[in-house]
């Protein structure tokens, strides 16, 4: 079970997403997730970046694009989240898709959904979310 709070330490201003993960009953993961709306007309972006601050573990990000309709499709790349506060750029070629049928590439302007994913191992998740932005 997760928890999503949004918190405030000096000037930052920031999403704390905390759980304990377990895989038992096909269990596993806790996630938080915004909508991409106006994207830009004729640009496209290379990629994600966050600002994020953790317990030293790795997370993941998943994106939702407008041809996936099954919550089980996504696509997935990976980060590590410290101690203190980084910024991390993962650009669109580092994604995987979840179903061999999905298409290979993601393009920006197809994003629907990306979100901030704790998944697949038994841990407690602590990772805190500043800024995601496309760039």
């Amino acid at each position: 079970m997760g928890q999503l709070e949004f918190k405030q330490e000096d000037e930052t201003y920031f999403y704390r997403m905390t759980g304990e993960l377990s895989l038992e009953n096909n269990g596993g993961f806790i996630q938080f997730r915004t909508k991409i709306e106006n994207h830009p007309k004729g640009k496209s972006f290379k990629g994600v970046r966050l600002r994020v601050r953790g317990n030293n573990n790795e997370y993941t990000v998943h994106i939702r694009t407008k041809y996936l309709f099954l919550p089980w499709q996504y696509y997935e790349s990976a980060f590590q989240a410290t101690d203190t506060w980084t910024t991390v750029e993962l650009p669109f070629t580092t994604f995987r898709k979840s179903n061999f049928y999905q298409p290979s590439n993601v393009s920006s302007q197809d994003i629907k959904t990306i979100g901030i994913v704790a998944i697949g191992r038994e841990f407690v998740a602590e990772i805190d979310l500043a800024s995601i932005e496309l760039y």
